[in-house]
């Protein structure tokens, strides 16, 4: 299925301003291109008709919230002039939110031209930041950006979001899509409410351009792309060129002295070594070359060729996730203490590499705070890649140990990583593992986790935590977390007496993970991060999940964050290694009134899709998703879900391919005194039954759910009546079909709150008259089978678990 990244009409596009190409110590520069759908092509550009380069204040009403940020225009930085935000005031630990600093510039009312005859445009927005930086979609109307477009009469008719982001050199990121009809003037904002300046940090805009597009003839120009420094070797791309356009490539090379330094770069050339030449099929560089290539796309007068991905020796040197996140280097351990060992003596090896070139000389190595890089000695060196290994000048203790390496890349870009290792015995607990598509075994034994978040003791269980597992056990559950509860031997106790499941938290130094829980058989995973983008690098995520497999090897690892599936690199994207599991977190139904939780399915089905679509495209192996669905009331949110949008919401993550799945929260946390009102599963009689009723359903299919899919099975669905689309633009039914033993299972799920009539095309034809619906309510009318075709009804957000030999 084609997935397009659209935030409401707006199609975000992203465009890379040129920088100087100078010994390699520059990153990736471009000329008019765009990223579109996760693809490179050339920009849509048209008519100018706005631009500002943020030198009069004047011009602009800034809004702040709390004050915290300063803004100052006609600032020089980094050889522009331009307007730079920061944040200058030090945290204030006592306020109810220290870091929050929400920020908004709104440009007056202005009329659109007159004679246009365009019916798209394209916003152009230059901006740079101390780190790489994207809006995450939290903000409402109030701080994001968005044209926001009138009518003659200067009354609202739409408002089309835009995502603000900046990176770590001038950039300047495009949006693209339609002009309402009846719009006559438009407001421009730009804001952003959510990642937050902290101090030291800042953002600056440099230029905001605003065009309007032919859309008849919306490509008039070449794209130029050069990357960054890569080493050579086998190079290979992935492109599309519909007729009339072109992909074509060249390169410059140099070498790498003993000190990692980089020679003069020859010029751009093509297989026949001349500036006039270009390279359109798969070929190879010497690997002991550095390298930086260019790529030309050449539109048509009405389509243009897109850049999927490029590979050397099929290792990422284009991607959406290369050059729009953070890409530390890699560290990880290897030989004996890549587990627990009792080896006191043995080599401590290891192995660094980078996605453009290593510098070996800057190297340091530390073990338990002694320096020991003079002790290193290489196995495998390559530009990109270096396998070390050294041994301890004393023989290692029993117990914990600290590995700090500190290395730089070409582009003077340092990454730092711990990794601890432990010299004693490994625990002998259940061996948990992942199968291929990302289902969890315990000793090869397949577990489908149904599981909850704050399990702890309250009114409900008369505080009394053996009470609440037990009644969690009759409830359907077999997976649970304290969350943020005191961390408790009778919690592990508990959950083992009622046979369930565990993902705890692991830190380091940590005497408690290493000394107890890692023992306990009840534990299956260690919960590393929580909201991991807004408070874990990549580094740190690597840091964590390294140390924690070199000291138990027998469980999984997972992390916890909101995915923003509508960004063009998720927040899952970057970190996506440092996890075996990930629990992206569903939490789409936040106001009351009308319309609110219309898109809370179709969202659900989104982020676990793309979710699924960002482990796969990072190819380290199986991972799991176990989706958190939203089941509460409180931390900003204003209510719960309804029974139907809980349902809808919790199978639709199942039918889009969950491993698993989770809900947020068992208990509340009512502070009347400091004005907290949050709101559990356990706070009425009848949100309990409602979880309990679904988790105990979940639970009797789960057998099923744990089967391989076999996609030759899988039905072919027309919707006959109703909507074709959700509200985020996919089918408006997701379904998936699972064969356990003799029965065939088809869970189906309407996106939409509308009624809508489809009809499933079996692969095999049914041994039976009728399939029998699960859990089949009173008003759902018996449906049979025509041959091998289905026909049902499915009310809105209606919810079908089909059964039939």
């Amino acid at each position: 299925m084609k997935r397009v990244l659209t935030l409401g009409l707006a199609v975000l596009t992203i465009v890379f301003a040129r920088d100087n190409v100078a010994n390699g110590q520059n990153t990736f520069a471009a000329r008019n291109v765009a990223i579109v759908d996760g693809a490179l092509e050339p920009c849509r550009s048209g008519e100018l008709v706005f631009s500002d380069d943020f030198q009069d204040a004047s011009l602009w009403n800034l809004r702040n919230y709390r004050d915290l940020l300063e803004f100052r225009f006609g600032v020089e930085l980094r050889g522009r002039r331009c307007l730079v935000i920061s944040r200058e005031k030090a945290l204030d630990e006592q306020s109810d939110s220290p870091h929050d600093t929400a920020w908004a510039l709104t440009r007056a009312l202005t009329a659109l031209p007159s004679s246009r005859t365009a019916s798209e445009f394209t916003l152009r927005l230059t901006t740079i930041g101390a780190l790489n930086y994207e809006g995450k979609g939290f903000d409402g109307p109030s701080w994001r950006g968005s044209i926001n477009w009138y009518d003659a009469e200067k009354s609202p008719i739409d408002s089309t979001p835009t995502l603000f982001r900046a990176a770590t050199q001038w950039n300047e990121f495009t949006y693209t899509g339609a002009i309402p009809d009846a719009a006559r003037y438009y407001e421009l904002q730009i804001g952003c409410d959510a990642p937050n300046i902290e101090p030291g940090d800042y953002l600056a805009l440099a230029r905001v351009a605003l065009e309007m597009v032919d859309s008849q003839r919306p490509y008039c120009n070449d794209g130029e792309f050069i990357s960054d420094v890569f080493s050579g070797g086998a190079f290979t791309w992935d492109a599309a060129t519909p007729q009339g356009t072109s992909v074509k490539f060249q390169v410059a090379s140099t070498t790498v002295d003993a000190q990692g330094e980089l020679g003069e770069f020859t010029p751009f050339v093509g297989p026949d070594g001349t500036v006039d030449s270009y390279y359109t099929e798969p070929f190879e560089v010497n690997s002991d070359l550095a390298i930086r290539y260019r790529v030309i796309l050449t539109p048509g007068a009405t389509e243009a060729p897109r850049l999927l991905s490029v590979r050397i020796d099929d290792f990422p040197v284009w991607s959406v996730g290369l050059h729009l996140a953070s890409s530390p280097a890699e560290v990880r351990l290897l030989g004996d203490y890549a587990q627990p060992s009792r080896e006191r003596n043995a080599p401590i090896r290891f192995e660094i590499s980078d996605n453009t070139v290593l510098r070996h000389r800057s190297i340091r190595v530390a073990l338990d705070d002694v320096e020991v890089t003079n002790r290193l000695r290489y196995d495998i060196r390559t530009l990109r890649n270096a396998q070390l290994r050294f041994v301890a000048p004393e023989p290692l203790s029993e117990g914990l140990h600290r590995l700090d390496i500190d290395v730089e890349n070409i582009h003077e870009n340092t990454s730092h990583a711990t990794r601890y290792f432990y010299v004693g015995d490994a625990p002998t607990t259940p061996l948990v593992t992942l199968r291929n598509d990302g289902a969890t075994l315990i000793d090869g034994e397949p577990f489908f986790p149904i599981g909850i978040y704050g399990v702890c003791k309250r009114e409900f269980n008369h505080f009394d935590i053996d009470e609440a597992f037990k009644g969690l056990r009759q409830a359907g559950f077999n997976f649970a977390h304290s969350y943020s509860m005191p961390r408790e031997d009778e919690f592990l106790q508990a959950a083992e007496k009622y046979g369930f499941k565990l993902w705890s938290v692991a830190r380091f130094p940590d005497e408690r993970f290493v000394e107890v829980e890692r023992h306990c058989p009840a534990i299956i995973a260690w919960y590393l991060a929580d909201d991991t983008c807004a408070n874990t690098t990549v580094s740190e995520l690597s840091d964590y999940h390294q140390s924690v497999k070199a000291v138990d090897p027998t469980r999984l690892t997972v992390q916890a964050d909101p995915i923003a599936a509508e960004s063009i690199v998720s927040n899952y994207a970057p970190y996506v290694k440092g996890t075996d599991a990930y629990l992206p977190e569903i939490y789409p139904v936040r106001k009351e009134g009308e319309g609110s939780g219309d898109r809370c399915v179709a969202q659900t089905i989104r982020d676990v899709v793309r979710a699924r679509s960002d482990a796969q495209n990072a190819n380290d192996g199986p991972k799991a998703i176990w989706p958190i669905i939203q089941y509460f009331q409180g931390w900003g949110w204003e209510r719960f879900p309804t029974n139907e949008e809980l349902r809808a919401m919790s199978f639709g993550a199942l039918a889009a391919g969950g491993n698993g799945i989770t809900w947020y929260t068992y208990g509340g946390f009512v502070e009347p005194e400091k004005k907290k009102f949050n709101y559990g599963v356990t706070t009425t009689p009848e949100r309990w039954n409602n979880i309990s009723t679904l988790a105990t359903q979940i639970n009797e299919i789960s057998p099923a759910l744990l089967e391989v899919t076999q996609e030759e099975l899988q039905p072919e669905l027309e919707i006959v009546a109703g909507p074709q689309q959700n509200l985020l633009g996919e089918p408006s039914v997701v379904y998936l079909l699972k064969r356990h033993e003799e029965y065939n299972y088809l869970l189906v799920v309407n996106s939409v709150r509308e009624q809508t009539s489809v009809k499933f095309r079996l692969r095999e034809a049914p041994r039976c008259e009728s399939p029998e619906i699960l859990w089949q309510d009173a008003n759902v009318a018996q449906c049979k089978f025509d041959a091998n075709v289905l026909v049902d009804t499915l009310e809105p957000f209606g919810v079908r678990v089909y059964r039939w030999k």
